[in-house]
């Protein structure tokens, strides 16, 4: 769910940073608004509803092939998406007004140039400030959504102990859990330092 919504997310983003075309701005924006103003309960009961008991498209629960990851990924990436979209049009958007872009321009780099190779690893920085917070939000967000796809993940592991009374595994399960924040968070903070001269420096 992070990667779709880090992918996805992205694309959307350039697009509302570049895009002539005033309907597909306002679209993008009005659509992430609304990603953004439902949980992910409430976007996997309603994923549940449309697609897999009236149109039948999509498995109900549990996690037996390729096609029954759709659901719950998507009902957990809506958030997020909507979130990253909407930092990188924005940040993305004020890069593209800066100096280096418009001299960028001036030696006669394409559009596509500009923003893959200078203008997006400005703008991406917040988003990665946000992936880090997003990977925990995630993953207690999974907990109530791997209960409405009746998945057998680590929510209802979680659950389950708790319900059960054992302690060990939910320690176990609170310390694996923290550590892949913790991971996560240090990824980001290396990429940060990645791309931005002044962070490398500073690591140095």
């Amino acid at each position: 769910a992070l990667a779709a919504a880090i992918l996805v997310g992205t694309a959307m983003g350039i697009l509302m940073a570049v895009s002539r075309r005033r309907a597909v701005r306002e679209v993008i924006s009005a659509g992430g608004m609304l990603a953004a103003g439902i949980p992910s309960f409430a976007a996997a009961i309603l994923l549940l509803l449309v697609f897999s008991v009236r149109l039948k498209w999509f498995p109900a629960s549990g996690l037996l092939s390729p096609a029954h990851y759709v659901l719950p990924v998507t009902a957990l990436a809506l958030y997020p998406t909507a979130v990253i979209a909407r930092m990188t049009g924005n940040t993305l958007a004020a890069e593209m007004e800066k100096e280096y872009v418009l001299f960028a321009r001036a030696k006669g780099l394409g559009t596509g140039r500009i923003i893959f190779t200078h203008a997006l690893k400005n703008a991406w920085r917040p988003v990665l400030n946000y992936v880090g917070p997003a990977s925990a939000y995630l993953l207690t967000g999974s907990f109530v959504v791997e209960s409405i796809f009746t998945i057998p993940g680590m929510g209802r592991e979680f659950v389950g102990s708790i319900t059960n009374r054992d302690y060990t595994l939910i320690m176990g399960l609170t310390v694996f859990m923290g550590t892949v924040v913790i991971l996560v968070n240090l990824i980001t903070d290396l990429l940060g330092a990645y791309l931005d001269p002044a962070s490398r420096r500073a690591y140095r």
